[in-house]
């Protein structure tokens, strides 16, 4: 079965700042197994480190399958 919309729904935070709030990847998608690309402007810090932070929201865990910048 997969999972449906709602079933996961958590915050993503970059630098401090939140950038995503119970954020639903199969609703954004629109379906199981596709795949969803979401862009943010970021600053490093005075070290040349961008902090991205995964936290649970409502429902589920965090999930990440890869990150570029």
């Amino acid at each position: 079965m997969g999972e449906r919309t709602g079933q996961r729904l958590f915050n993503v935070s970059i630098g401090g700042t939140q950038v995503l709030t119970n954020f639903d990847i199969v609703a954004v998608a629109g379906a199981i197994n596709k795949a969803v690309a979401e862009t943010f402007p970021a600053t490093s810090d005075s070290n040349g480190n961008i902090t991205v932070a995964f936290n649970y929201g409502t429902n589920g865990y965090p999930l990440i399958n890869g990150l570029q910048y």
